[in-house]
């Protein structure tokens, strides 16, 4: 019996992680039991018995895994992946730094989770949704633990170009059919909406009534239906076109810049896009 390959998406958060995972999970030669396990940085205290247990299927497929993008934020989740799953196969995509923040940022914003009314304030206050973007030391403690075979570093960028070319390369780097076109090529990546467009629409208020009503059940459909994802996919670009990235002091731009360099030199991939995004001198 063939040995089933095992892959983990590490990260990175807010980079198209839940657009590859929906593609990947129609691939007829793929079981991922869910996307984020949190199993190598929150959930590690249910033992590796639990973790191995997800991935029991009888299902003929050549490949396992799941997706957790916050695994590549810290040294030791990835150190605990790594005496777990010596010859594990590591996805890593990565999104231009600042655009990677300012999207995390308007989730936390979204969820509550930050109280700042602007951008740079919230890296003030809290200086990892930008350090999270600083990947060159993240892929320095991927190099340092597994082989370059075992490592598929790719970016955001290639999803919007070409977005069957990228999921071809993540087909043949797990060694499965890559003639395999995921039906949902085209759907919108996970965006999140503008805090501000949603309030103005009331939208969480609405949800979180309808979700704690006698309209649960209903509501839950028409979000599962056409009607409603369509509904969802206009908010979502409104609000998408509506976002604009707010400019940063130079000290963050700066910091940003040199990391962006070092990260070209770890990938071999010429970033100057990025930089010049930055518009620093």
């Amino acid at each position: 019996m063939t040995r089933k390959v095992f892959f983990v998406g590490v990260g990175a958060q807010r980079a198209g992680t839940s657009w590859m995972y929906n593609c990947l999970n129609k691939h007829p030669e793929v079981f991922m039991p869910q996307k984020e396990v949190h199993f190598f940085d929150s959930g590690y205290e249910k033992g590796t018995d639990w973790y191995s247990n997800l991935f029991e299927t009888q299902k003929a497929v050549k490949a396992v895994g799941e997706i957790t993008p916050d695994y590549m934020s810290k040294e030791v989740f990835l150190e605990r992946l790594k005496r777990f799953a010596p010859e594990v196969k590591i996805i890593v995509i990565l999104r231009h730094p600042i655009e990677r923040a300012f999207s995390a940022f308007n989730l936390y914003k979204l969820h509550g989770k930050v109280k700042s009314n602007t951008f740079e304030e919230a890296l003030i206050k809290d200086p990892h949704i930008l350090t999270q973007s600083l990947y060159s030391e993240q892929l320095e403690w991927i190099n340092a633990r597994f082989k370059p075979e075992q490592v598929l570093v790719s970016f955001y960028d290639d999803i919007e170009i070409e977005p069957l070319n990228f999921m071809k390369k993540v087909f043949v780097f797990l060694g499965i059919d890559e003639s395999f076109v995921p039906p949902n090529l085209t759907v919108k990546r996970n965006v999140s909406a503008l805090p501000e467009v949603q309030n103005f629409l009331k939208i969480p208020v609405i949800q979180s009534y309808l979700l704690n009503s006698f309209l649960k059940k209903p509501f839950i459909k028409f979000k599962k239906s056409k009607a409603g994802k369509k509904l969802k996919t206009v908010i979502l670009t409104k609000s998408e076109q509506s976002s604009k990235i707010p400019s940063l002091p130079e000290k963050y731009l700066y910091k940003v810049a040199m990391d962006i360099e070092r990260v070209s030199e770890l990938t071999g991939r010429d970033l100057s896009k990025w930089i010049k995004k930055l518009k620093v001198d």
